[in-house]
């Protein structure tokens, strides 16, 4: 049971917000105001109120950073990003901290402030022209109305009640369908706040810094509870959030910290991991040695915590995409994060079919750990029934109330759900999950197309890409999944730019054609 410590925490975020809001950037700000409420706020209390989502830490980040958008900082987000940002290609370790140059080199190219290289050239200003983004304003509508409109169609295909052993659960009805539709609403704040603000360089350079500096501030609260079990929720807020014979393992404890379970801790380190390693390679190499090695220090000792936190599936992750953002070029990053989105939206599919190799990865589970693989066949067996339950109605999904999870002849619930995929595919079928899962996975093959694009574009897609493999196995769909989302689909194109070198090419054609003319139409001099 929550103690009022908890409570007072909880209800003073609203103050907090307005303080990030006045000392930091608005970009600090935002991103603050939701990272900070998911890693320090408790996961208990739930304010349940009828009709509306119940009201915990996630909601009440949510909300506030909204409130605060609308009313602290008016204006915010009109200026328009030049669209020399993020134009800038990439490849080994010498990357270019695009953001602090870009003044210097529109200075020197005559380019003012606001004003793409185009308009330079053409006179046009940028006023009159739309931005174009990772994910444009159409797509945006399309995609969220789609969410909306299959929560409709799940409340108006489940009407009936579902037996349940001797019990029946109710069927959806009009209440249901506003209390659904406006939890769908909040939980994509972050991304629609992240899509509009968040969208140039130094938007996803911020959000880096806040997971790498996150990552800092709970590593000595993960070693405290390596070394001494998962106590602080008990300590501070007067409850454990989970089971804690789950985070007793091999001889020692599995931290929790104040998230709902280690395996969220353990992926949220691996983001810190590979944040840390994104702004180590996009430091300039000019700057002092230690401004650039201290990410890199910061990723080792990250990656030592995330060890003793007993996380294999995010240490798995953190290894291979961290090998990645190390060693890798700008398009092997994106390349690599795109081909996980398709893997992640097209996995209920290929699970279905039979096409996920679930022996081999039972088979390398068994050989790591027994234990570890009875967990993995646990969770495969539960997958398996609960997507052959989600088939049966694979349009719109079962709804609420539990209604599509499977019961014993005593209204035992025998299913359990791990998967954020399996969770949604049950509850909202093809069109919810294409609809979620497609605001998360398409700016991320999108931009696998592009062509032009900057460093702080990969490496948020690498970070993302770790987060979306993790929702394979665990739930782990937090407020900072979607801003991050919503931060590289807001990413502003680079179209001026392309514009630009267009005009230059032809410019450079017409100079070199007067040149031939000018030397033909020369007499010949003798010496």
């Amino acid at each position: 049971m929550p103690n009022l410590t908890a409570y007072l925490v909880l209800f003073s975020w609203p103050l907090v917000t307005v303080v990030l809001f006045r000392v930091l950037t608005p970009e600090r700000a935002l991103v603050w105001t939701i990272l900070g409420a998911y890693l320090f706020l408790p996961v208990r209390p739930v304010i349940d109120f009828p009709m509306i989502p119940a009201i915990d830490k996630s909601v009440m980040a949510s909300l506030m950073a909204l409130i605060a958008v609308l009313l602290l900082r008016k204006g915010w987000g009109t200026a328009k990003v030049p669209a020399i940002a993020g134009a800038a290609s990439v490849g080994g370790t010498d990357f270019v901290r695009r953001n602090e140059n870009v003044a210097l080199r529109r200075e020197s190219s005559g380019v003012q402030v606001g004003q793409s290289p185009i308009e330079a050239i053409s006179g046009r200003s940028r006023k009159t022209q739309p931005q174009d983004r990772l994910l444009s304003k159409g797509w945006l509508i399309a995609i969220v109305l789609a969410a909306f409109l299959g929560v409709f169609a799940t409340t108006l295909t489940n009407a009936e009640a579902v037996p349940a052993g001797p019990f029946f659960l109710p069927g959806m009805r009009a209440y249901d369908l506003v209390s659904i539709g406006l939890s769908l609403g909040i939980t994509l704040i972050p991304f629609v706040l992240g899509w509009l603000f968040l969208g140039s360089p130094a938007g996803r350079r911020t959000l880096l810094v806040a997971f790498a500096v996150g990552g800092l501030l709970y590593a000595p609260l993960v070693l405290i509870e390596v070394r001494l079990s998962p106590q602080l929720n008990t300590w501070i807020y007067g409850f454990f959030p989970h089971s804690f014979a789950q985070h007793f393992r091999n001889g020692g404890f599995r931290p929790i910290v104040f998230l709902p379970h280690g395996l969220w801790v353990g992926i949220f380190l691996t983001l810190a991991i590979l944040s840390s390693l994104a702004l180590w390679r996009l430091t300039p190499t000019g700057l002092k040695p230690f401004l650039r090695l201290r990410w890199l220090f910061l990723a080792a000792g990250l990656l030592v915590v995330l060890v003793l936190a007993k996380s294999l599936g995010a240490l798995l992750i953190a290894m291979v995409l961290g090998a990645v953002v190390l060693f890798g070029g700008q398009r092997l990053v994106v390349l690599v994060a795109a081909t996980v989105a398709v893997v992640v939206l097209v996995y209920p599919m290929a699970r279905g079919m039979g096409l996920v190799p679930v022996e081999a990865v039972e088979n390398f589970a068994k050989n790591i750990s027994p234990a570890r693989a009875q967990s993995l066949e646990f969770r495969l067996q539960n997958e398996d029934v609960l997507l052959a339950k989600a088939n049966e109605k694979a349009l719109f999904g079962w709804g609420t109330w539990g209604r599509g999870f499977i019961y014993d002849d005593w209204g035992n619930r025998t299913s359990v759900t791990d998967g954020a995929w399996i969770i949604v595919m049950n509850g909202f079928g093809w069109i919810g999950y294409l609809a979620q899962f497609g605001l998360l996975c398409i700016p991320m093959i999108r931009l696998a197309f592009r062509r032009g694009l900057g460093a702080e574009e990969a490496f948020v897609a690498a970070v993302l890409a770790a987060n979306l493999l993790d929702l394979i196995p665990n739930a782990t769909l937090e407020p900072i999944t979607w801003l991050a989302a919503g931060a590289l689909a807001g990413t502003v194109l680079p179209q001026g730019i392309n514009e630009a070198r267009a005009v230059s090419r032809r410019q450079a054609v017409h100079v070199r054609r007067d040149l031939r003319e000018a030397d033909q139409t020369q007499p010949i001099r003798r010496v």
